[in-house]
């Protein structure tokens, strides 16, 4: 991820050439020409130029006798050869005369990124008729960045410019074929996130959509390296700098997110210490590439920056080992995400060898993220799809059960001589409240309301049950239905229990009540007093009592759920006993929209009774 670009050599070459590092050797010295005496310069060997030691101006003049085939004859071309781009400029001449530039030399000197002309045509006459060799001379400008950690490693070679121009086109049709595997996957790693975005949109899989960033920044920082390194992208190094930082900081920034988002890691400071290192890694990379004088501190920022990017590596493993201590059900994915910044590390300290494809490669730390990228993303779109698909299918039973519901628990009817109000209001798609009004010979009232413990869909089946056992039951008697019923469910809810009242009203007002752990209705404000009793299921053989009390004519019966009393809001604060006694003279809608409105945690049930006027 932070390897700099280098430059290597394309093709062998016998020989030497002579090289002389000083900003002196100036265009107009003579040493561009054939006969200039260069016997005091330095020799090297055909290969990576040397380069002078930093600080430097980074002038570097060299001078090659590049050999012509006998067979060559003019239009003769002068053809570079390069396997990788270095920022950098220079100028080319051939037997004294200037053939091309790329980039601006000093004094306003200009770094280029791209490949530039590789094929330069010669004048005629320029080259002796039947010559052997000719004289090449480069002058080359290397930049504080290059001098830091690069080499130049170019070679040249004369032949008719047809020939040149057919054997540049086929050398380069040939490298980009090399390079379109490696390409290609990282693009494909690019639309994989893609695709994550789009799968996490559909499944409401927060973590896959964060984790589609970190893939696709990944894949972007990627390709723009690899694509700058083979001269694809062609632009001065300040243009690229200025695209450095953000495409070298929201990759890893994109992963610290995902992994104390994803893994629930309880490091708050760490994180934000990592996001630290990051930037002060790409902000001072981008310092140092931007530079085009030699500062003595720009050594010190690099080795800065590097040991920045080493500092968040550690933290970020430390992070992943965590998870995979604390979070068994995701220590695999832990694992596998601390393979990165362990190749950061890696890469960063000793540097990893590369894998090698033919002519191209992939160096170790990109071929790391790619490997993790798409056995991560594998796993997660596994996991997310699973999930989803699970929750259609649990959607759908809610929807069945809701409808089962609505059929068991309904508006009550009708009651000449009563004034039935009631509200209900699940926490969920269903609910664990139910009641039941339902008219008794003599014009008398039977009122049976509860609570299953729990919420959802198990509570809602448990309503089911008491429903369908209340419906075979034929007494009129509040504690005979309540001894029934607690005999339906013993041993039928596993830890549970059911709260529940029964009361029956006569048409004067003159009521009995039994309750079973359920909350005490009230009237005018005041809860009813009863004596306490078991709540159904938990125990055979439980008797209910009856206690008789009577309704006046101005006077509403209020029974409620304890969804109403533990509504709270977000300060914590309960609804409360109080507010509820004070409610009770309100309709059932409009206690239960206040419950509501005040912060609804359990499922709501209010059903009022009152006498109808004559």
């Amino acid at each position: 991820m932070l390897a700099l670009i280098s430059l290597c050599a394309a093709q062998n070459a016998p020989g030497s050439f002579h090289y002389k590092f000083s900003a002196s050797c100036s265009a107009d010295s003579g040493w561009t020409s054939s006969s200039f005496d260069d016997h005091e310069w330095l020799t090297s060997p055909i290969g990576p130029w040397p380069k002078p030691a930093y600080p430097a101006d980074g002038i570097i003049c060299a001078r090659f006798r590049v050999p012509i085939p006998a067979a060559a004859s003019e239009p003769l071309a002068l053809r570079t050869i390069q396997k990788e781009n270095l920022p950098s400029a220079e100028e080319i001449y051939v037997n004294g005369v200037l053939l091309g530039r790329r980039g601006n030399l000093p004094p306003h000197p200009t770094a280029v990124t791209g490949r530039g002309q590789t094929v330069f045509a010669t004048p005629g006459g320029l080259i002796p008729q039947n010559a052997s060799s000719a004289l090449v001379a480069v002058r080359a400008w290397m930049g504080p960045t290059a001098l830091l950690a690069d080499s130049i490693d170019q070679r040249f070679a004369i032949d008719r410019a047809d020939a040149a121009e057919l054997t540049a086109r086929e050398n380069d049709e040939s490298w980009l074929l090399a390079w379109l595997p490696i390409w290609t996957a990282f693009s494909a790693a690019g639309l994989f996130g893609v695709g994550l975005l789009i799968l996490s949109r559909v499944t409401g899989e927060r973590e896959l959509a964060l984790f589609s960033y970190f893939m696709m920044s990944g894949s972007a920082f990627a390709l723009f390296m690899n694509l700058s390194a083979q001269g694809y992208l062609d632009m001065t190094q300040r243009q690229w700098t200025l695209l450095y930082p953000p495409l070298q900081f929201f990759a890893p920034f994109a992963g610290i997110f995902f992994t104390w988002t994803f893994f629930r890691i309880p490091w708050p400071f760490v994180k934000y210490i990592s996001y630290a290192a990051v930037a002060a890694m790409a902000a001072g990379l981008a310092v140092v590439m931007w530079a085009y004088t030699p500062y003595p501190w720009l050594p010190g920022l690099s080795s800065i920056s590097y040991g920045a990017n080493a500092f968040f590596g550690v933290l970020y493993i430390c992070a992943d080992i965590w998870a995979m201590l604390f979070r068994p059900g995701k220590r695999v994915l832990a694992f596998v995400m601390s393979l990165v910044p362990a190749a950061d590390i890696l890469s960063t300290l000793f540097g990893l060898p590369p894998l090698v494809i033919g002519r191209a490669y992939i160096d170790g730390l990109a071929l790391t993220s790619l490997v993790v990228d798409v056995v991560m993303a594998t796993i997660l779109a596994r996991r997310a799809w699973t999930n989803w698909r699970e929750g259609a299918s649990l959607h759908a039973e809610m929807d069945a059960a809701r409808e089962v519901q609505q059929q068991l628990v309904f508006a009550p009817p009708a009651i000449p001589g009563f004034a039935v109000d009631a509200a209900y209001l699940p926490a969920a798609q269903v609910g664990g409240d139910f009641y039941s009004v339902t008219p008794l010979a003599g014009g008398s009232l039977l009122l049976v309301a509860g609570d299953v413990s729990g919420k959802g869909l198990r509570a809602a089946m448990t309503v089911a049950a008491v429903m369908g056992a209340l419906r075979a039951i034929y007494t009129e008697s509040p504690a005979a239905i309540l001894i029934l019923l607690n005999n339906a469910l013993v041993g039928q809810l596993r830890s549970g229990f059911v709260t529940c009242c029964a009361i029956r009203v006569s048409p004067g007002g003159k009521a009995l009540i039994a309750n079973a752990g359920h909350i005490p209705p009230y009237i005018a404000g005041r809860e009813l007093d009863l004596p306490g009793a078991f709540p159904l299921g938990i125990a055979a053989g439980i008797e209910y009592v009856e206690t008789p009390f009577e309704l006046a004519a101005s006077q509403r019966l209020t029974v409620l759920s304890d969804g109403v009393i533990e509504a709270r809001n977000s300060a914590g604060e309960l609804f409360g006993f109080e507010r509820t006694a004070s409610l009770t003279s309100d309709t059932a809608d409009q206690i239960a929209s206040r419950a509501k409105q005040f912060g609804q945690e359990d499922d709501i049930t209010v059903v009022t009774i009152a006498l109808a006027p004559a």
